[in-house]
């Protein structure tokens, strides 16, 4: 909310010295030694004789405009430097507390001649904390990327709504958490980053020393376990071994580290997200879920040769599967499919064939449109049971991978897989006609996906890109998408983005474990 000039009354003016006068303890009207910070014109008092209003005033001649803002950012400036404190917001789980400052700092006194923040508070421990005051512009994106490249720490508060009221203003900067953010903040990230790698090493030993792991939907019994921790001490890979001899791969760390984690495929394995360990026992189960689960060769000839003897099950490549019951894919899969496996690259689908053949008459039928689509794609694949070249094999995936992305079905998508689309491929879709965007990062917080992708666009207009924040739910199947804004810096939308997620992470409750974190 930004005020007309002239629609408050000066009851603050800097005098000869710099400091702040307030209108209540001059006993004279008339000159004064006050000046305008504006325009540097000498300021006379009016001390509001007959019930008017004190404050200070230009001469009748002066055309200022914008001092009341001018001074209300001094008087800010003025109340911290005074009380050597200031309320910061929470961050990413962190909650919001009182700093408390040894000493507090001029903007003149900063090292960098270009980046000269309005106040720096200097705590026990020596650590600087910048503070920006904002009353018209907000800190610009080259200050921004200034305090990142110099890892600086950084809160800017907006005084825009506030007024000359020296006790309200002091305790909206004392008491109150609201119009204010963090536009850098190292300290407290690696007050996470200790936390974080104090539960990596946590889930280690735990894995270590807790022999039975009851993961859905099996009981892992360990016998050997051998860890090795990232130089940065954020992940871990532990490679383990039940007593029967079966190979498992734990990989632990956050949620934002395992979405660069890319499984090497060559036994079971399994993620564990420390961003939902809670320190104990209890919420280990919670935080591991399967990443990849491996069949081998002959494990998939055995899985074969079982459903092959059982009458009630019929095997057949999934692509014949799908063309011949002309069913509505469910949640991406034959709503009569028992398991699959893979042979010659082509996905092998165990039919339940006597429930299929029993509800046969209810089955819902595609339209003739989509069956004709069905046949043209499925012409080269269809019938594929004879062996093939090892060399086959990846022509094969391909083909099926293209069959797949072609589908007239419409997915039902649940939040899991919908997530995994768009990190596998990468690329994300608003509208279905759109050009696909270049996925900067991508979250899952609860129900919810938040995407920061970026869209080429090019017009009569405008030829750029543009960088684009979504939030996206699953609503019976189908993503619902909504665009919260969009940005022509990928700084900005990147700082924006995280806000916005660690909003998120507050109101879904999943970083209570920052609640101990020393301060």
């Amino acid at each position: 909310m930004n005020r007309h000039p002239k629609a408050e009354m000066l009851t603050y003016a800097p005098d000869a010295s710099g400091n702040l006068v307030y209108i209540g303890d001059l006993k004279e009207s008339g000159r004064t030694d006050c000046h305008c910070p504006k325009c540097n014109e000498p300021l006379i008092a009016k001390l509001g004789h007959g019930g008017r209003q004190r404050h200070f005033a230009h001469y009748k001649d002066s055309d200022c405009h914008g001092s009341y803002m001018t001074v209300l950012h001094m008087l800010a400036e003025q109340i911290i430097s005074e009380e050597k404190a200031v309320m910061v917001p929470e961050y990413k789980g962190i909650k919001a507390q009182r700093l408390l400052f040894r000493e507090v700092e001029d903007e003149k006194r900063n090292d960098r001649k270009d980046l000269q923040p309005d106040r720096v508070g200097i705590t026990d421990d020596n650590k600087r904390w910048c503070i920006e005051i904002r009353n018209t512009h907000e800190v610009d994106e080259a200050k921004i990327a200034k305090y990142k490249e110099s890892s600086l720490t950084c809160l800017e508060i907006d005084v825009r709504k506030q007024t000359l009221d020296k006790e309200a203003l002091k305790n909206f900067l004392l008491e109150s958490t609201d119009d204010r953010e963090w536009i850098n903040n190292p300290f407290y990230d690696e007050l996470i980053a200790d936390a974080e790698r104090e539960k990596v090493v946590q889930v280690v030993r735990l894995l270590e020393e807790k022999r039975e792991l009851p993961i859905q939907p099996e009981k892992i019994r360990l016998e050997e376990v051998s860890a090795s921790i990232s130089e940065d001490g954020l992940y871990a890979m532990v490679q383990a071994v039940s007593g029967g001899g079966k190979h498992y791969i734990f990989h632990i760390g956050s949620e934002d580290k395992l979405m660069g984690v890319r499984p090497p495929k060559v036994c079971d394995e399994l993620k564990f997200n420390t961003t939902l360990f809670h320190s104990d026992e209890q919420s280990f189960s919670s935080c591991v879920e399967w990443f990849y689960r491996h069949v081998p060769p002959k494990a998939q000839e055995e899985k074969n040769d079982d459903y092959s003897k059982n009458p009630d099950y019929e095997i057949r490549p999934w692509i014949d599967c799908i063309f011949d019951c002309h069913l509505k894919l469910y949640k991406g899969q034959c709503i009569y499919m028992k398991d699959t496996f893979e042979k010659d690259g082509l996905k092998r689908v165990v039919c339940n064939k006597a429930k299929r053949e029993k509800e046969a008459p209810r089955r819902p039928q595609i339209s003739n449109d989509s069956s004709n689509h069905v046949t043209s794609l499925f012409g080269e694949l269809k019938g594929k049971e004879r062996k093939v070249k090892k060399k086959e094999v990846e022509k094969n995936k391909k083909e099926q991978q293209d069959v797949e992305d072609s589908l007239p079905f419409k997915p039902y998508w649940t939040v899991e897989d919908y997530f995994k689309k768009l990190q596998s491929t990468g690329c994300y879709k608003r509208y279905e006609d759109d050009n696909p965007g270049e996925i900067v990062k991508c979250d899952k917080l609860g129900d919810i996906i938040l995407v920061f992708y970026k869209q080429h666009v090019s017009n009569g207009r405008v030829n750029e890109d543009l960088f684009y924040i979504d939030k996206v739910k699953i609503e019976e199947g189908e993503p619902t998408k909504i665009t919260v804004d969009y940005y022509d810096s990928e700084d900005w939308a990147s700082m924006e983005y995280s806000q916005l997620k660690d909003r998120l992470y507050t109101e879904l409750g999943n970083m209570d474990y920052h609640d101990d974190l020393p301060f």
